[in-house]
């Protein structure tokens, strides 16, 4: 393999997507919907998608079993210019299936589990992710590994950028145990008030960054972003759009900021870039929306930034 590739861990699905009709449910109600077709998608699909656009070599690792979605999962991938050859093929089972509900340009995702998946060896996988430039997953997504906190230490030693995205439900006691190895973290408010367990958020950034995190980044959807690293901090505001589909807006700025920080871009450079990607994304429809390349986003950033 060649130097310079990225590996984003974590697995592909199939979204459904449905248009809510009426009031948002509360609990024991009915409901309409109408179904509006299906897709690919998976937060960190969806952001390796991001990343393959800007035309960096990008593989996704995950176990999949081979059930009726299979084959249009990875053709799907193929589609998107990433490398499947990494993902290892599993027998009889389920995969994981989202079905997202938008209203009024919000959307909600029912996440249907699908079966266990057994562990993965670090030794099987080590050769491939000690050679990446950047490991991309949630703490979450590293536990199918049989010890991922040592080979998070392996690669560190490797020299690899680990990249993480923290969400609220991705939330384990062990976290901070994974900690010393990020280089980049991504946080939204809520997650970082989840982490953050009372604690001032100024304060929990510089925590993070005294454990060694290089780069801590808040989300903060129709506010922005904040990041911080060392020697600075940066603010910078949403674009102002008029906003149609949100799914995959997330993954869409994460995945632009570490294209815009591996690119040599500075930290000011990486949150507007990322910020005009997203932009341009929640003005589309789908969890790939903002797959798209570097050009398109910088032209997008020069007219609404």
């Amino acid at each position: 393999m060649e130097q310079g590739y990225m590996v984003y861990i974590g697995t592909t699905c199939v979204d459904e997507y449905y248009t809510l009709h009426g009031a948002w449910p509360v609990e024991g109600d009915k409901f309409l919907t109408t179904y509006d077709g299906r897709a690919s998608g998976g937060m960190i699909a969806n952001a390796a998608s991001v990343m393959a656009g800007f035309g960096v070599k990008t593989f996704l690792l995950c176990q999949l079993f081979r059930d009726q979605d299979y084959d249009f999962l990875i053709q799907d991938l193929l589609n998107y210019n990433i490398d499947p050859s990494q993902i290892i093929t599993l027998g009889e089972g389920r995969n994981t299936k989202c079905q997202i509900i938008t209203n009024k340009g919000e959307r909600t995702i029912h996440i249907m589990l699908g079966s266990n998946k057994p562990k993965i060896s670090n030794e099987a996988i080590l050769p491939v992710l000690s050679e990446a430039s950047y490991i991309y997953s949630t703490i979450g997504n590293l536990e199918v590994f049989e010890d991922p906190v040592t080979l998070l230490a392996e690669l560190h030693k490797a020299g690899v950028k680990v990249v993480f995205d923290i969400e609220p439900n991705g939330y384990i006691e062990d976290w901070r145990d994974y900690i010393p190895y990020c280089s980049i973290m991504f946080m939204n408010e809520f997650a970082l008030e989840l982490f953050a367990c009372g604690k001032d958020a100024r304060a929990f950034e510089q925590e993070l960054l005294d454990c060694g995190v290089e780069i801590v980044v808040e989300t903060l959807g129709g506010d922005g972003c904040r990041a911080v690293c060392r020697e600075c901090a940066v603010e910078v505001p949403a674009c102002a759009v008029e906003v149609v589909d949100t799914t995959g807006a997330g993954d869409t700025f994460n995945s632009a900021f570490t294209y815009a920080i591996y690119s040599g871009k500075d930290l000011t450079a990486a949150c507007e870039f990322a910020t005009a990607a997203a932009g341009r994304a929640v003005t589309l429809v789908g969890g790939r929306s903002g797959v798209t390349t570097v050009d398109v986003v910088e032209a997008f950033r020069a007219e609404h930034m």
